[in-house]
């Protein structure tokens, strides 16, 4: 340190090093309850190791991505033949953790892709719900009247399956993906602060009816997440679920297979009535 101030460098390591202990402790901890949740001893062995770095570079990758954020609220016009697809972050994350998925769907040929968060942190399920909806809505009436796609991550996945179920959305929902949402709760709400967490700890009331999807949804699930406690929380019973081995939590937004799931889903045959 130098006239009081801290070298660029030192303040690059010191930011660094807060987010390892930051990011990593809390995914040390889901796999340690993930572990007793299996009823099996805790290893920290080669895949599990490679689980948590990804988790880690991808978490601290998400963060990075914060500025990119402000360009993906921007309402599509109702232009175009594609069908609109509407993204739903995570509650803390904000829209910017789905700017890559947004990137890669548009270079897939979906010009009309718009994504939001679901309401204020500190918002219960309901609210966030009431959110969304009114994105759904919104986004519907600004690009035709078209039914649109919906792909939410997380806890994003549990407001738009609660919109869906109670708050008369489905007629808007063409198609609904959820990437690591935690459908029947997850063990590790009970580490978490107030309202929220509790309210999706695993088998909360506050879930039931949203099992089966009321619209057509395929459910991507990472059967190493740190954070959906059990893992098989993520894939819910009446949904096409999709596993992705070895696959974590956060890393599930920057994975070139998962993306390529998400877009088989949109693409695919509409079911028989």
């Amino acid at each position: 340190m130098q006239g009081g101030h801290i070298p660029l460098r030192d303040l690059v390591l010191l930011v660094a090093l807060v987010t390892l202990a930051w990011v990593g402790a809390g995914r040390l901890g889901g796999f340690a309850v993930q572990a007793v949740a299996r009823n099996e001893p805790f290893r920290f062995d080669a895949p599990r190791m490679a689980t948590f770095w990804r988790e880690v570079v991808a978490r601290t990758a998400l963060r990075a991505l914060s500025p990119f954020g402000a360009f993906e609220g921007r309402m599509p016009g109702p232009m175009g033949d594609d069908r609109p697809v509407l993204l739903v972050a995570e509650p803390g994350s904000t829209r910017h953790s789905m700017a890559v998925l947004a990137l890669y769907l548009r270079g897939k040929g979906r010009s009309r892709v718009l994504t939001v968060d679901c309401g204020p942190i500190a918002a219960d399920l309901p609210h966030r719900a009431g959110f969304v909806a009114d994105h759904v809505a919104s986004f519907a009436r600004a690009t035709g009247g078209k039914p649109v796609d919906v792909v939410a991550f997380a806890v994003g996945g549990l407001a738009v399956a609660w919109s869906v179920r109670h708050l008369e959305v489905a007629p808007l929902v063409h198609r609904f993906v959820s990437i690591g949402t935690p459908w029947q709760g997850t063990q590790l709400a009970v580490f978490g602060g107030p309202r929220t967490p509790w309210e999706i700890r695993h088998g909360a009331p506050v879930l039931d009816g949203l099992v089966p999807p009321a619209v057509p949804t395929t459910a991507i699930w990472g059967d190493d997440d740190p954070m959906v406690v059990p893992a098989m929380s993520a894939a819910p019973t009446g949904a096409t679920c999709v596993r992705i081995p070895g696959g974590g939590h956060h890393e599930l937004l920057l994975s070139a297979r998962v993306y390529r799931e998400v877009l088989a889903a949109l693409d695919a045959a509409d079911p028989a009535p």
